[in-house]
């Protein structure tokens, strides 16, 4: 309440939340792609790659739930899992992401294909990726936002 109310034309978030924001939506668009081409050219079945981007797409999901949390804080603490429903619905969206590939009636209705272990291992990969350089855009943006508020 001290500070003066932000001017109308100013951006809700700042150029580092953007820059961030416009990385982890190009890794991932980039990520789904090359899951589908990995599907088609490398295993000869579209449709398997096709269903680990849908994977790959709701891990990601998970990733993006915590890190909303803060926009410069750190994923790694214990209070990232203090919330009871946001933990609750991100455990409903990895049921969902097994059961979209695994259970005939969702596989079905999304044309999807059960997918084996180790691709299974292999959409995990970009998501756990995407947790730790999300996380170190955030330590960047904290530095950034500390030289800022330092400079002036």
């Amino acid at each position: 309440m001290k500070r003066p109310p932000r001017d109308r034309d100013a951006s809700i978030l700042n150029r580092g939340t953007l820059f961030t924001g416009g990385l982890v939506g190009l890794f991932m668009a980039l990520v789904l792609l090359a899951m589908i081409w990995y599907g088609q050219e490398r295993l000869g079945n579209t449709t398997i790659g096709i269903s680990m981007a849908i994977t790959t797409f709701a891990l990601f999901r998970i990733v993006s739930t915590f890190h909303s949390r803060s926009m410069t804080g750190t994923v790694f603490t214990v209070a990232t899992f203090d919330s009871r429903q946001l933990n609750i619905i991100a455990l409903v969206e990895l049921v969902l992401a097994y059961l979209v590939t695994q259970w005939d009636v969702l596989a079905g209705l999304l044309e999807t294909t059960a997918l084996s272990g180790g691709q299974w291992a292999f959409c995990l990969v970009p998501a756990i990726l995407l947790l730790l350089l999300w996380d170190v855009a955030k330590w960047f943006a904290r530095r950034l936002q500390g030289a800022s508020v330092g400079g002036g």
